[in-house]
């Protein structure tokens, strides 16, 4: 069944993509020339490797996928979902919260601001609270030192706590012999 759609929804729809697109490059266009390549390449990425992270993306996609969260920000407030560079879950994002703490987040955060890019206006705001959630889904667990060590110490932790685990085959445990 072919679904035949209206010339006027066709007309609205192109009218809203019109819009969208001069909006998204009347956004582009007030930031700092190569502002988001920038913000990837010697913000973004020093900053993770601070802390022992690193990007899973390369810096083009990164920076692909930054301008569409950022300026989703700015146009629906609906942030498009991205691929996720890893497969971590709620223990390593936690982990992940602990090494970079938001304080430190909102520092990294002033230094890049720019005109609607995390700076005062509402768009900014959010993204500001949002940056750690979305730099989170471009980071590659498997290529960083500080995942490695998380790791390290969940085998640590195991193999103390296997360390006072007796293996008592017998009943009551032990030799319990009566001469």
């Amino acid at each position: 069944m072919n679904l035949v759609i209206p010339p006027a929804s066709k007309f609205l729809a192109a009218i809203a993509s019109r819009k969208n697109s001069e909006a998204y490059s009347k956004w582009k266009d007030e930031l700092p020339e190569l502002w988001i390549e920038s913000f990837i390449k010697y913000g973004v990425k020093p900053f993770l490797n601070k802390y022992g992270y690193s990007l899973g993306f390369s810096d083009s996609r990164c920076i692909q996928y930054c301008k569409r969260w950022a300026f989703a920000h700015l146009s629906r407030g609906i942030i498009d979902p991205i691929d996720w560079a890893h497969e971590g879950g709620e223990e390593e994002y936690e982990w992940y919260q602990d090494t970079i703490s938001i304080l430190e987040w909102n520092e990294f955060a002033r230094a890049w601001q720019a005109s609607e890019f995390l700076d005062s206006s509402d768009a900014g705001y959010n993204q500001n609270i949002n940056l750690s959630k979305f730099i989170w889904q471009c980071i590659s667990l498997e290529g960083s030192s500080r995942h490695t060590e998380w790791l390290d110490s969940l085998e640590e932790e195991e193999s103390a706590e296997q360390f006072w685990i007796s293996d008592d085959s017998h009943a009551y445990g032990g030799d319990r012999r009566t001469y």
